[in-house]
């Protein structure tokens, strides 16, 4: 086993416990709002920019409105996230939405770190610490599998890493 190995396993580790403590709802919930707020703030930061007329920058103002959707459309994922994992708490359902939030952590994480290995890979002299990790070669050779989950319209990063 490698430091690389241990570093991997350490990280996947932890991703999967802090999954475990918070639950799939909350961790679900969060990164569906992340999203969300992304995909809203990128279509209307101009208009609430229009709004932020105080902001003599214009490339400030877009910078402001874009945050302020994201940040806001976030919160409130997060508040129907803490309500709805109040109201879980008590069920015999709460040991469903913590084995959830373990499964769910490991595969983001797992799958955030196979994208850095993959432009680790595609930038840096990999060498033999990549080749001599039994963890980057699974999450590495599982990849291309992620990367065909992704809709034709995310075409750019699929280029990217073939």
């Amino acid at each position: 086993m490698s430091w690389l190995d241990i570093v991997l396993l350490i990280s996947l580790g932890i991703q999967t416990v802090s999954g475990f403590f918070t639950g799939l709802i909350r961790n679900f919930l969060h990164l569906v709002g992340l999203i969300i707020g992304i995909i809203l703030a990128g279509r209307f930061y101009p208009t609430v920019a229009e709004w932020l007329s105080f902001i003599s920058s214009p490339e400030w103002a877009n910078i402001v409105a874009f945050l302020l959707i994201l940040i806001t459309i976030w919160v409130a994922t997060t508040l129907i996230a803490k309500l709805l994992d109040t109201m879980i708490k008590p069920t015999f359902l709460n040991w469903v939405n913590r084995l959830g939030g373990a499964i769910f952590g490991l595969l983001v994480s797992g799958i955030f770190t196979a994208t850095l290995l993959a432009i680790w890979v595609k930038f840096f002299d990999s060498g033999s610490v990549i080749t001599d990790s039994a963890v980057a070669q699974i999450l590495l050779d599982k990849f291309p599998l992620i990367l065909s989950l992704l809709p034709d319209e995310f075409g750019v990063i699929q280029d990217f890493f073939n």
